[in-house]
């Protein structure tokens, strides 16, 4: 990821929610492309304390230390600094991203796969049942670059309702070809069962739209419209992680599963409320 393009990200997250995950993860993406110029690496920790001003608990201080040394060092490599920001958190075992809904009986029951095979998601896929009336909602996410197969698309996102099955296929090592034989089972799903989304997307075929305006003629975002349909809060704080990284965090795996989930809660929260 590009030095400067990191920067003007940051910048517009300076009023919204961001993870400190998702900054460490386009600072190790911004330096295997090179060392950070140090102009660079002060701007970026200048964002970031303002972050850390703004929330004392955004960043653990080990983190912060180890930030610093690596966009400060111009050139020089301080493993040690990078070994400490690798680690997913400082407590790998806890998860940052938390909902009291994933207590409930309801979803509970749901299992989520995460599968980087195309064979595995076919057969996820193909299990949805044809015959049932509800949608697939479906979200994706994508890469800080151009992946194999052509395009920025890494994870696609499937939520049945009817098999209680949260779907998380990843995608950024799939060739063109292999993206399109995804698109022939999508296709064929969708002759028996439509699938709804939030926002366009166009990996997938005429789904439904779930997105709606304001009453100032804007459209609504995604945290916004759960909120206004079933009260939830959801939180959007890994949307700019890396979704390519090897092993997906607890984080992001929830994150993702919560997004395509809540198009399902703002679909059923409108027609209620519209009746």
């Amino acid at each position: 990821m590009e030095h400067f393009r990191i920067i003007l990200t940051l910048l517009q997250f300076l009023k919204k929610d961001i993870s400190f995950n998702c900054i460490r993860d386009m600072v190790l993406r911004g330096f295997e492309l090179e060392p950070f110029k140090r102009h660079h690496g002060e701007k970026i920790m200048e964002i970031v304390g303002k972050m850390k001003l703004k929330n004392p608990d955004f960043i653990h201080p080990v983190k912060f230390n180890a930030l610093k040394n690596i966009l400060l060092t111009e050139g020089r490599y301080n493993w040690e600094a990078m070994i400490e920001l690798r680690n997913p958190s400082f407590f790998p075992e806890h998860s940052m991203i938390y909902y009291k809904e994933f207590d409930s009986s309801i979803l509970n029951s749901f299992r989520i796969e995460v599968t980087d095979s195309l064979h595995k998601g076919h057969d996820i896929v193909r299990s949805f049942p044809r015959t049932y009336k509800a949608f697939i909602y479906v979200d994706t996410e994508n890469s800080y670059t151009t992946l194999p197969h052509g395009t920025d698309l890494a994870l696609l996102t499937f939520c049945d309702i009817a098999t209680r099955t949260v779907l998380l296929w990843r995608v950024h090592k799939m060739s063109a070809h292999q993206m399109r034989q995804i698109q022939g089972v999508i296709r064929g799903i969708s002759e028996m069962r439509q699938f709804a989304c939030f926002g366009a997307e166009p990996f997938f075929e005429s789904p439904q739209d779930v997105q709606y305006q304001r009453n100032d003629g804007t459209l609504i975002s995604l945290k916004e419209a759960v909120k206004e349909s079933v009260g939830l809060d959801i939180d959007k704080r890994e949307t700019m992680s890396d979704w390519t990284k090897e092993i997906l965090t607890k984080d992001q795996i929830v994150y993702a599963a919560m997004d395509a989930l809540a198009v399902h809660y703002i679909w059923s929260g409108r027609r209620i409320r519209l009746g």
